[in-house]
């Protein structure tokens, strides 16, 4: 098969494709898609019965297509396929994608292909072409979301400021739960989209972009607060007190009001409604905007409220141009909206006497609930004091580590509220000083420790010990360039791959995560690299070594050169995708179900606390610390984890450090040791919150390497 043309990512228009907040910045590129009308689907390549679809570029790497079609008649979900590509080369056979979702003309489908791959097709009946009024598709790997523990399931109800707006609520429109869980209580802003769908039936239209959303990319819900339908109504999205999704870069305190329906000069082909929004949903937009305005102290103004394309760094023609030629009159008309007035309080009447009730039987009391303060765990989620999880623990309006203000008989679910059982008494030092291992401590009970407890060194029962934190007392010389892997050598690579590779057919890649020696002029090793230390304007080269502290503290372009003065390159997003989901397409290096203990991800208190014995947000101002990773329990030495191994052999993808990928955006994969769940699971765990200059005590990384 001859190479396919590699198009860009935006057909018809840069519509308003939600882009993602910061918690989901691995979907936040805004591309994997593709939107095509009838007229598109006439430039398809003709297969026998089939049209197939130019190739859609993904660069972060490609295991689930998810498409959002619409017909011109009510019928059953046609036949869809969508198969991988690699570097344009067809990778796995055609899949055939499943409805998720249908109702009437419109279906939402997904498939998970074989493998990993940098790019894929999709192909249609060429028989159902001439019925599709629209079809939008994706191609990425899907944010991976453990539904189990009713994470999102509820949220603050709609404003009481809002009521008479009429605004349909997600329950009357037939919203799915959301999954979401970051709150944003501040707003400071608003943003204006449209949806590019038909503006037909607007409560289905946000059930079909609710569910291609929420199916397709594996987000935890539609990306804007509010939808405005033609019909003059407002639609609540995504709850209000969560932070949005529809504005990359920019959705801290922006409130996204999208409006249902295609408002562009071109590019909406025969979708559905008129291309110039009507005064039916103009009027009600500009309710709710200054009743906004008014609840959140919002200017209305070009400043705060405006257009996606005019928010800083956004490539798109978003909310179109009809629509965005409205903006001025928009703004005029929010301005004179005008807060309802207070509901007058009823003047009371006299009181009735009391009917006497019969005496009930005696119940017994119930558990007080947790009373205090509350805070937001920095996972999400707001919770009462008390709240507390498997080490973390919600005290006085901040998260602390576990026994530093008592403990409670419960663990945490985002997204709820409380303890689960009564908290036990804050446990107080119990004893003089004392001294373990030379460092000075304190006698104290075991769950109030968050050092290193030593017992037989105190008085009283056994769970009050010699609490010491040996970081904080000094004991670890930031200064000092300890080199653990002196000596250590490269085992030899599979066949056709370098030392310390393994080949996965296509490329090879590193068995471990990197460490480094430091190399003269002419490349030669001159002695080992200090793990704990960003190499500067040291010359490095990558090894691969069993046995090793890998290395941390390496920014991106660091990581890039080192592999390259080895010969080798920086793993780019597919390939590191591939190495650790396989061929069956695992979540996990080790199989789809996460196991416990099996990879080094599992340290309670993070370990900046721990170095510095406090919680001050100062300390992660000093990431670079080179005493983190020496703490006990941290980085851990390569293969020391064997069952935290894919099939093919490589290890610590999941886990242990950050590992760098050759993104020049700035891509690490795969979480470090105290965290791989929060930017995705397993495998898909993806930050992009940084530049490739960054790095901290948590930023390692792998080469990867053509196979000879």
């Amino acid at each position: 098969m001859k190479r396919t043309a590699r198009l860009g990512l935006v057909v018809l228009l840069a519509g308003c494709t939600a882009q993602l907040s910061p918690e989901e910045d691995r979907l936040s590129d805004g591309d994997h898609e593709m939107r095509v009308s009838a007229a598109d689907l006439e430039g398809w390549t003709p297969d026998g019965p089939w049209l197939v679809s130019p190739e859609l570029v993904a660069r972060d790497g490609v295991s689930r297509v998810g498409a959002l079609l619409a017909l011109d008649a009510a019928g059953p979900m046609p036949a869809l396929e969508a198969r991988a590509l690699v570097a344009g080369q067809p990778s796995g056979e055609w899949r055939a994608l499943g409805a998720t979702w249908s109702e009437e003309e419109q279906h939402v489908a997904i498939v998970d292909l074989d493998g990993v791959g940098d790019g894929a097709q999709l192909r249609i009946a060429a028989s159902v072409a001439p019925h599709v009024t629209h079809l939008r598709w994706n191609a990425l790997v899907p944010e991976v979301v453990d539904e189990s523990d009713g994470v999102g399931t509820s949220h603050d109800a709609l404003r009481t400021e809002l009521s008479d707006l009429g605004i349909v609520t997600r329950a009357e429109w037939g919203a799915r739960a959301t999954r979401c869980v970051s709150r944003d209580a501040v707003k400071t802003r608003m943003a204006i989209h449209h949806t590019v769908t038909d503006a037909t039936d607007p409560a289905r239209q946000l059930r079909a972009i609710q569910r291609y959303h929420m199916d397709s990319r594996g987000w935890c819900d539609v990306g804007y607060h509010f939808l405005v339908g033609q019909d003059g109504r407002v639609y609540e999205g995504r709850p209000l007190e969560l932070v949005g999704a529809h504005v990359g870069g920019n959705n801290s305190g922006n409130i996204g009001i999208s409006f249902i329906g295609c408002f562009h000069s071109s590019g909406c082909g025969s979708l559905g409604g008129s291309r110039t929004p009507n005064d039916a949903s103009l009027d009600a937009a500009a309710a709710l905007i200054g009743r906004l305005s008014s609840v959140y102290g919002v200017a209305i103004d070009a400043a705060s409220v405006k257009g996606h394309s005019q928010h800083s760094g956004q490539s798109t023609s978003c909310p179109g141009a009809h629509l965005l030629s409205q903006l001025d009159a928009l703004r005029s008309r929010a301005s004179s909206v005008t807060a309802p007035e207070p509901t007058p309080e009823p003047t009371p009447g006299p009181t009735p006497e009391p009917t006497p009730e019969p005496t009930p039987e005696p119940t017994p009391e119930p558990t007080p609930a947790p009373t205090g303060a509350s805070c937001t765990h920095s996972f999400g989620g707001v919770y009462s004091d008390t709240a507390c999880s498997a080490s973390w623990q919600c005290c006085d309006g901040r998260w602390r580590t576990r026994g530093a203000c008592g403990a409670c008989a419960c663990v945490e679910e985002s997204g709820t509220t409380g303890c689960g059982g009564t908290p036990e008494p804050t446990p107080e030092p119990t004893g003089p000083s004392c001294t373990a291992a030379g460092v000075s401590g304190t006698c104290m009970n075991v769950s109030a420790c968050t050092g290193t407890s030593t017992p037989g060194l105190c008085p009283g029962p056994a769970d009050v010990q010699c609490c010491t934190v040996p970081d904080a007392g000094g004991t670890c010389d930031p200064s000092a360039h300890p080199r653990p892997n002196a000596g250590l050598t490269e085992e030899p690579g599979d066949a056709g791959c370098p030392a310390g590779m393994v080949n996965l057919g296509r490329y090879c890649i590193d068995r471990f995560e990197a460490s480094l020696v430091m190399v003269d002029s002419a490349g030669a090793p001159i002695g080992s690299w200090s793990p704990y230390h960003n190499p500067g304007s040291q010359r490095v080269a990558a090894v691969s070594l069993r046995g090793a502290v890998p290395q941390g503290y390496i920014n991106g372009q660091q990581a890039a050169a080192a592999c390259a003065a080895s010969g080798k390159r920086l793993c780019s997003n597919t390939e590191w995708l591939q190495a650790c989901r396989g061929a069956e397409n695992r979540t996990y290096p080790y199989g789809n179900s996460r196991m416990a203990g099996v990879c080094n991800d599992a340290r309670s208190v993070h370990p900046a606390v721990e170095r510095f014995g406090t919680s001050a947000s100062w300390i992660y101002s000093q990431l670079g610390d080179a005493c983190i990773n020496q703490i006990p329990d941290s980085v851990a030495p390569t293969g020391s984890h064997p069952g935290c191994t894919t099939p093919e052999g490589v290890l610590d993808l999941m886990g242990n450090l950050h590992e760098w990928t050759s993104d020049s955006a700035g891509t690490f994969r795969g979480g470090f040791y105290a965290d791989t769940r929060v930017n995705g699971e397993g495998c898909t765990y993806r930050t992009t919150a940084h530049n490739t200059a960054y790095s901290d005590y948590s930023t390692g990384f792998r080469c990867c390497a053509d196979a000879r």
